[in-house]
């Protein structure tokens, strides 16, 4: 848990950023699944991360700001709000994430339009 929080720190995981898996923690450091799992609640439950069912573990948005002795922003209530916007972070993860491993310009560059273009849907359907 305090390797992950280090990384957040120093900028080494970034907001959205996926987390190693239980099981893969598990296999890294040698120790059960159970106990691997632990420290991945506890982020969770100090708000350092969030978990999206089925996609994995991620770095909370106000995680870097919650380290620095900041303000967190108030959990989201509505159920449905917060299911649309668990999906607006993964789709933006994964055009994130297919950016870092692209390979030419132009694939980077479609990366980035899309990413534009998500963000822009996202802001235009918010505010209809």
């Amino acid at each position: 848990m305090r390797l992950r929080i280090d990384q957040i720190r120093v900028g080494r995981l970034n907001p959205n950023d996926p987390l190693p898996s239980a099981r893969k923690m598990a296999d890294l450091y040698a120790v059960a699944s159970m106990t691997a799992q632990r420290p991945l609640r506890e982020l969770q439950h100090r708000r350092i991360t969030y978990s999206v069912a089925g996609k994995g573990t991620f770095v909370h948005p106000d995680a870097f700001d919650l380290l620095r002795g900041g303000v967190l922003r108030e959990p989201i209530d509505d159920p449905d709000l917060r299911h649309r916007v668990a999906a607006y972070l993964t789709d933006q993860q994964a055009i994130t994430i297919r950016y870092h491993h692209a390979r030419t310009t132009d694939d980077k560059n479609a990366a980035l339009h899309d990413l534009l273009r998500h963000a822009d849907t996202t802001t235009t359907s918010s505010t209809k």
